[in-house]
């Protein structure tokens, strides 16, 4: 019984063994592909857990994200990855600024090749489909869009107004939406879109610099979901904290004069929004925030949050807040909802 138990012994060490061995193996073939994977790309950056600007400390995070997307438009030819793997949630905010500067880095000329690792969680591929992330760098697994916070998302892009893209957006709805809220919405949206070229890229306009590259000048989403409707709305321009003293000098030193020291970014938005006006002199032009803020702030229920570099101006319900973030989103975006009538 005690020849039969060593043997026994002796066999199971063996067996330990030759696993410990395979277990080995494999992890070293498993590095050895990582490494070979690696050597493909001059540069691999990994997406962030959540795309979002509201919250603090996760916004921080996801902005660290975005500069990196940012510096490489500035470098030499690179073979880029982007990995996906650890995302888990894309807040349309955040997911706008990602689609616009991904998009700046696809259409430049310096990058040699962007590709995407796909995410365990197959939510987050979804939507990279849906806003047509992976259509830019040529990925086409034919992922199936169902997942219900997904499948709504519509997605425009252009420079100047177009009106044509107010109706992408939200024509869906008509008959959903009144028709005065519709008509101020349209007014209000299209010119944000005008404004971009003239307050948010102000280089073009004194170069005189058009957009016949096909570069985009703004970008756009929207969604529909338990009964309201989501707009997005962003450009990557110099911000309205930048744009205003040279833009708007008289309210500029009106503010000056109000504030002790230099005025924080959320209350030079707040002012923006309550004197917006054209840097034309035309009273039909430059309103476009004005607009906007008018139509929600007479809706029960409509909110909007406007973010532009370091300053946030919230609307919910008539009342309004600002904020101010320690990282800038280098650039103007703003989402607003309402609810659906039946």
């Amino acid at each position: 019984m005690k020849k039969c138990d060593s043997k026994r012994k002796k066999f199971f060490i063996i067996v330990e063994r030759k696993r410990t061995h395979k277990n080995l193996k494999r992890k070293r073939l498993k590095k050895r592909k990582l490494i070979e994977f690696a050597l493909q790309y001059d540069k691999i950056i990994t997406a962030p857990k959540y795309f979002t600007l509201g919250d603090s400390k996760l916004r921080s995070k996801f902005l660290k994200f975005i500069y990196k997307l940012r510096a490489l438009c500035s470098k030499a030819r690179q073979r880029i990855l982007i990995d996906f793997n650890n995302t888990e949630h894309m807040v349309s905010d955040g997911t706008l600024l990602f689609r616009a500067h991904f998009c700046r880095l696809v259409s430049h000329q310096s990058y040699s090749s962007v590709r995407i690792k796909y995410s365990s969680n197959n939510r987050i591929n979804q939507v990279l489909q849906q806003i047509g992330v992976l259509d830019l760098v040529g990925q086409h697994p034919n992922i199936e869009t169902d997942d219900p916070d997904v499948v709504n998302w519509r997605y425009a892009e252009g420079a100047g107004a177009l009106g044509e893209k107010f109706e992408e957006i939200l024509g869906p709805y008509q008959g959903t939406i009144a028709e005065p809220l519709q008509r101020g919405l349209y007014l209000g949206l299209t010119e944000a879109m005008t404004n971009t070229r003239q307050h948010a890229y102000p280089e073009r306009v004194s170069s005189k610099v058009n957009n016949d590259d096909g570069t985009n000048e703004w970008w756009m989403f929207s969604q529909e979901k338990d009964g309201r409707i989501y707009v997005v709305f962003c450009d990557l321009g110099v911000g309205i904290p930048t744009s205003l003293p040279e833009k708007q000098p008289r309210l500029w030193e009106k503010l000056l004069a109000k504030v002790s020291g230099f005025p924080p970014d959320s209350r030079i938005i707040s002012e923006a929004i309550k004197h917006s006006r054209s840097r034309t002199g035309h009273e039909y032009r430059g309103k476009g925030l004005g607009q906007l803020t008018s139509v929600l702030a007479g809706i029960a229920g409509g909110d909007l949050r406007l973010f532009s570099n370091h300053g946030c101006y919230n609307l919910i319900d008539g009342n309004t807040s600002t904020m101010d973030y320690r990282d800038s989103i280098r650039g103007t975006l703003i989402s607003w909802s309402l609810p659906l009538t039946d």
